[in-house]
């Protein structure tokens, strides 16, 4: 049987398997639940359009099966454990606070105004990134130091938790917005906006994933059943719309993602926005207009043909694993330790070695590793333990989606606390196409969002006590 063939088999099987598990669960759909659909799109929908794209003829047929076999059984196995076993241990009355309908119960207490200086200061800060350091949506350590740049501590902490931080923003934004009427409605659209335009910087994967995350908000807050002609219509919008922000988007890339933008000798000189963003923008649209650039398709068609696929990550490691007999290669958790040190922050470990864990991964099957790949959590974990990833990949997503559920239970009453975890939460389970080491800044990124949201609140608690008895000594009261 063909390589295209088995892959097409493979994911409508997995497409099917993910919408069925999802449907069931449709009226309590929670957080795992959403993970389940990501994986549906990224490797059963992505792994459609690829057998019909790609001629993998030079694909062996097991490993392409398995590919995805090793990211299905996990899924199913894991999704049995929270649906049958959890229900009836003593954790079932936790299990409600991970489900979209308790949290939007809790998150829609929020205010505008804390939501306003939030998406202010997001986008303050992305403007102070560009105009301060040139930076926009990456940038690259080893080029800071050979160029002797030193970037805050404070800067590098937001940095890092400034995607998290965004889908904090945008879940209670995005749920407001369906229980709002009037000006309130309009000022809730109006933050909509903002941070749609910030998830546009990281790409169309960034797009959609926030369309989706106003659909489900929607679904949710409007009890539409799954298969809704709404619905699907405003789904299928949704990927509509992404296609042709791609096709605007693969224009000003290169101004976007270059990680050296930031040249020295530019930094603190040239407006980064009036000089080198707009300029660069606005030279697209001088051969071209905005219609035309958008219409364009075909910069996006041939990404997508020659855009490395997660389903293809896993191939990889499977075909030496499988075909090549090379199982003896199987690091048995050295990956997972690297990933463990790369996570260490640099200001606590000064002289940490430089961890770059697909080439490490690559090097250990003695693969050439010549452009990034497309990876996933599944996919290192199949490649440091081999088959025991079946096993250990539902063990991995147990423990992130209990202490996700433990957390929120724990801080129910605790509503902004509540929205920095469950944004963490849903940022994760929306990000497939991770490298090892996320799996681990899930739980390092809620820690230090926790830490400074407590630090913050009990400084400004602190401040206000301070005030209250001075003011009282200061008229004798």
């Amino acid at each position: 049987m063909s390589a295209n063939l088995v892959l097409f088999l493979s994911s409508l099987i997995f497409s099917i398997t993910t919408v069925g598990l999802v449907y069931k669960k449709w009226e309590k759909l929670d957080l795992y639940d959403i993970f389940v659909f990501m994986a549906g799109l990224y490797f059963g929908l992505w792994g459609l359009l690829s057998s019909y794209m790609n001629n993998l003829v030079n694909y062996r047929s097991w490993p392409v099966f398995w590919s995805l076999g090793i990211v299905l059984i996990p899924l199913v196995t894991t999704w049995c454990f929270l649906n049958l076993y959890l229900p009836k241990s003593r954790f079932k009355s936790c299990l409600q606070y991970i489900e979209m309908s308790t949290i939007q119960n809790i998150i829609t207490k929020v205010r505008f105004f804390p939501m306003l200086l939030v998406t202010s200061f997001l986008a303050g800060f992305m403007i102070y990134s560009m105009e301060a350091y040139h930076i926009t949506v990456n940038y690259s350590p080893d080029y800071l130091k050979e160029n002797n740049i030193h970037l805050a501590v404070w800067y590098k902490a937001i940095y890092a938790l400034y995607r998290p931080l965004l889908m904090v923003a945008l879940l209670p934004v995005a749920f407001q917005i369906f229980n709002k009427r009037g000006y309130a409605f309009i000022g809730w659209c109006m933050l909509a906006v903002a941070l749609f335009l910030l998830e546009g910087l990281f790409g169309r994967a960034s797009f959609i994933i926030s369309g989706l995350v106003f659909l489900m908000a929607y679904a949710v807050s409007r009890n539409k059943s799954m298969f809704s002609p709404k619905l699907i219509f405003f789904f299928a919008l949704i990927f509509i719309s992404a296609f042709y922000y791609s096709n605007f988007y693969q224009k000003i890339r290169s101004v976007l993602v270059l990680s050296n933008a930031y040249k020295i000798g530019q930094v603190d000189q040239d407006s980064y926005i009036r000089n080198i963003f707009f300029n660069n923008v606005k030279d697209v649209f001088v051969k071209r207009s905005f219609v035309g650039v958008v219409l364009s398709s075909s910069s996006t068609v041939s990404n997508l043909q020659n855009r490395p696929t997660e389903w293809d990550f896993n191939y990889l490691f499977l075909n030496e694993q499988i075909m090549n007999h090379r199982y003896n290669l199987t690091p048995n958790g050295k990956l997972f330790l690297a990933a463990l040190k790369f996570s260490i922050p640099r200001e606590i470990w000064k002289n940490k070695p430089a961890y770059l864990l697909q080439p490490l991964a690559f090097e250990t099957y003695d693969l050439k590793y010549d452009y990034f790949r497309a990876p996933n959590l599944f996919g290192f974990i199949q490649a440091d333990f081999g088959f025991l990833s079946l096993l250990i990949s539902p063990i991995f997503m147990i423990f992130a989606i209990m202490a996700s559920m433990l957390l929120l239970a724990k801080f129910k009453n605790d509503v902004g606390l509540f929205i920095l975890i469950v944004g963490q939460a849903l940022y994760f389970f929306t990000e497939i196409e991770v490298d090892y080491n996320g799996y681990l800044y899930f739980y390092r990124d809620l820690l230090l969002l926790a830490f400074i949201y407590v630090s913050i609140k009990l400084f400004i608690n602190r401040m206000l006590k301070v005030a209250y008895v001075s003011f009282r000594s200061s008229y004798n009261f």
